[in-house]
């Protein structure tokens, strides 16, 4: 039925997948030929992870839902986000050597990705929190 109207029905309930490996911080897993690093970015939840891998181009970031294309943020209306240590998490990505920079959503960029981290760190120094995924401009 949802594949045909394009939507789940409202009583639909999301099976969540097993977790076999609980993740920590900085933890390495092999993934094919590649070396995937876990990083903890809490904030936009209290589990959110991005992912850093050292490809052939350059060393990439996975973002997810911490940060996405211009500098822009993950929602902060969930019942556990914390805006105080997603500023903590984003300082932490705007450290990182990126070239690629791969949220969950929207545009991404193969090269000079660490401009995205430092873009969403500056814009968190303000006294108010920058423009959220799915804000109106």
């Amino acid at each position: 039925q949802a594949k045909r109207s394009g939507v789940f029905p409202q009583d639909y309930k999301f099976r969540h997948c097993k977790v076999s490996l609980r993740l920590t911080d900085e933890q390495e897993v092999e993934v094919g030929d590649l070396k995937v690093k876990a990083l903890l970015t809490p904030g936009h939840t209290p589990g959110s992870v991005c992912y850093y891998v050292e490809l052939p181009e350059g060393p990439a970031i996975f973002t997810g839902d911490t940060v996405f294309y211009d500098g822009v943020l993950g929602l902060l209306n969930l019942d556990q986000s914390d805006p105080k240590s997603l500023r903590r998490s984003i300082r932490r990505l705007a450290q990182l050597p990126v070239e690629g920079f791969y949220p969950g959503h929207g545009m991404f960029m193969v090269r000079n990705g660490r401009s995205q981290l430092q873009l969403a760190a500056k814009k968190l120094e303000g006294l108010f929190l920058p423009r959220l995924q799915g804000q109106w401009q």
